[in-house]
């Protein structure tokens, strides 16, 4: 499948939940109120599958969303280290309110903001095949197999699998400034519970689809 048929498919599958399902939106917006729900529900999209968060069964998507969500949080922790890290090493010079002592501290901070959008990129590169391999096999330590998720990116095409990463990111980069003009506006809400199912959607089908370029949707477990 072309990079451009993936991109029309995952769009397709994000418009018939408007479309096709509209009277049925009820569903997907309570998910979107409960955290665990929609993870759940990603967490099926990524199999391949093509389903309804209405055809399934609500423990089972809040059962897999709360693995999915631990999951996330595992590949945040070196994130949040770095994070902690360099806030520690700034706090003495920030209690002094010296502008001197805080300025000393510029150039670290830069390096520490530097490290932290590398590891977020890496992370990013890792864990969204690892997500999908989650899903798969349903084994939790399959999102950590970093050998078999590398052999997966070389399989998918290094810089396809790059370019796909950079189309995700802008669409997640669209909604936000887009919600970002309402977000004084009673219309915030609304927008959160019926336009954001859309685009979680449109990116769990669109990375399924990457993963599939190569791999059969009932991929083993390396």
């Amino acid at each position: 499948m072309s990079f451009g048929s993936m991109l029309d498919d995952a769009f397709r599958y994000a418009r018939d939940l408007y479309w096709d399902r509209g009277a049925k939106m009820i569903p997907l917006a309570v998910c979107m109120v409960i955290i665990p729900l929609i993870a759940g529900y990603m967490v099926e999209i990524l199999r391949g599958t093509k389903v309804f968060v209405e055809d399934l069964g609500w423990g089972k998507l809040f059962i897999d969303g709360i693995k999915l969500i631990v999951i996330q949080l595992i590949y945040a922790i070196p994130l949040f280290l770095v994070f902690l890290f360099f806030l520690v090493r700034t706090i003495p010079a920030l209690r002094t309110g010296s502008p001197m002592a805080i300025f000393s501290m510029a150039g670290e901070l830069i390096i520490g903001f530097l490290i932290l959008i590398v590891l977020y990129i890496l992370i990013g590169i890792f864990s969204t095949i690892g997500l999908v391999r989650f899903a798969r096999t349903g084994k939790m330590l399959n999102a950590f197999s970093f050998g078999a998720i590398l052999g997966q990116i070389s399989r998918i095409g290094w810089g396809f699998y790059i370019l796909a990463l950079i189309v995700l990111g802008f669409v997640c980069l669209i909604s936000l400034v887009g919600s970002l003009a309402y977000a004084n506006s009673l219309l915030m809400p609304l927008i959160l519970l019926l336009v954001y199912p859309g685009v979680l959607v449109f990116n769990a089908r669109f990375i399924a689809l990457i993963y599939d370029r190569t791999a059969s949707p009932a991929q083993p477990a390396a």
